[in-house]
C-alpha cells in the first residue's frame, strides 16, 4: 500500500515538474562590476545671443557631488553651427561663470570662454575646463554675442582630464552691456561617449545618480535608450530600469519589474526604450539599468550606446 500511495506522489511530482520546466526562465550572469556614468546637463532649446548692446542671458548650474561618478572636472562646451570654430570675423559666443548669485565682481568670476587683448580683439573658445568644488555647488553663467546674433547650445559635463583652455579675463566684455531678465535653464542627460559591448546571455549593469537639486519641475521622467551599432545588424538588447531607492540590484531584472522591451532591427540595428517617472516613487537615490544581450552576432556579443535624458512631464 506504501508502495502504490509513493508511486502516485512521484507521478504527481513529475507531471508538476515538467510543467515548471517548460516556462521560460532568464537567468542573468553578472558580466561586470556595476559600472557608474556622469551625469552631463544640456540646453534642451537652442539659444540666441544678442549682440552689443545685449541684452545679457543668464543660466545656472546646480550640481550634486554624486552625480560626477569621482570626475574631478567640468568641461563647459559651446555648441554653435554657424562658427564652430570661432573665427573672430564672424558672430561667436562669450560666457562668463561666476561663484555669486547675482554678483559678476572680480572676486566672484572664476571663469571665461575668452581672451579680451582689446576692445576689438577678442578670442572665444568653445570649450573650457574648471575643477569641481564641493563647496560651490551652484554656478552662475553669463551669455553674449560678439559682432552679431549668435545661435548656441550649452553642453556641461564631468571629465577625469583636460588640456583645453580656461581662463579668466578682466577687464569683462559685458561692460556698459544691458542686463537681461531670461534664464535658461538647464535639463540633465547621460551618455556613453565609448561603445560597450555585452555578451549574448548576459548582463552589464550601470549606476546613474542624477543631481535632484537641479530638477525643477516636481514630476519628471527619465528615457532610457540603449541603441545597438549599425555595423553589428544582428544585434538585440533587453532593457531594464530601477529605481535604487526601491529595487536592490541583483532584482533589477527584465522578468521582475515588468519595466522591459525590445525591438530588434536585423537591417539596422536594435533600439530599446524604457521609461521610468518620479510620480508615486523617488528616483533621488539614482538608477539601475540593466542591458541584457539577446542577439545573433556570430562572435556572440553585442555593441551599443547607451543614453538617459531626463524631461519634464507636461
Amino acid at each position: 500500500m506504501f508502495k502504490k500511495i509513493l508511486s502516485f506522489y512521484l507521478f504527481l511530482f513529475s507531471i508538476f515538474s515538467t510543467e515548471i520546466s517548460s516556462r521560460p526562465i532568464i537567468s542573468h550572469e553578472i558580466s561586470q562590476s556595476l559600472i557608474a556614468l556622469a551625469v552631463s546637463y544640456y540646453t534642451p532649446e537652442h539659444l540666441v545671443l544678442s549682440p552689443y548692446p545685449g541684452p545679457i542671458q543668464y543660466s545656472q548650474f546646480i550640481q550634486c557631488n554624486e552625480s560626477r561618478a569621482g570626475n574631478p572636472l567640468i568641461l563647459i562646451s559651446i555648441i554653435q553651427p554657424t562658427n564652430v570654430d570661432f573665427m573672430n570675423n564672424y558672430g561667436f559666443a562669450v560666457l562668463e561663470v561666476s561663484r555669486c548669485p547675482n554678483s559678476w565682481s572680480a572676486e566672484c568670476i572664476i571663469a571665461t570662454n575668452y581672451k579680451y587683448n582689446s576692445e576689438n580683439n577678442v578670442q572665444g573658445y568653445n570649450n573650457i575646463t574648471i575643477p569641481y568644488n564641493a563647496s560651490e555647488p551652484t554656478l552662475y553663467f553669463r551669455f553674449l554675442s560678439m559682432f552679431e546674433y549668435t545661435t548656441i547650445s550649452l553642453h556641461i559635463s564631468y571629465v577625469d582630464n583636460s588640456p583645453i583652455f580656461a581662463g579668466k579675463f578682466i577687464p569683462t566684455v559685458f561692460n556698459n552691456i544691458s542686463p537681461g531678465t531670461n534664464w535658461i535653464y538647464l535639463s540633465q542627460m547621460v551618455k556613453s561617449y565609448e561603445v560597450a559591448t555585452v555578451d549574448t546571455k548576459t548582463s552589464v549593469y550601470y549606476f546613474i545618480n542624477f543631481c535632484e537639486d537641479a530638477i525643477l519641475t516636481p514630476q519628471y521622467e527619465v528615457i532610457i535608450t540603449v541603441a545597438g551599432e549599425p555595423n553589428e545588424p544582428l544585434a538585440a538588447f533587453d532593457l531594464a530600469g530601477c529605481s535604487a531607492a526601491i529595487v536592490e540590484l541583483e532584482n533589477c531584472q527584465i522578468d521582475a519589474n515588468g519595466v522591459d522591451g525590445v525591438v530588434t532591427n536585423q537591417i539596422v540595428s536594435s533600439t530599446v526604450t524604457v521609461t521610468l517617472n518620479n510620480v508615486g516613487y523617488s528616483l533621488s537615490n539614482g538608477i539601475y539599468v540593466n542591458v541584457y544581450g539577446i542577439g545573433g552576432e556570430l562572435d556572440g556579443t553585442n555593441d551599443f550606446i547607451l543614453s538617459l535624458i531626463e524631461q519634464s512631464i507636461n
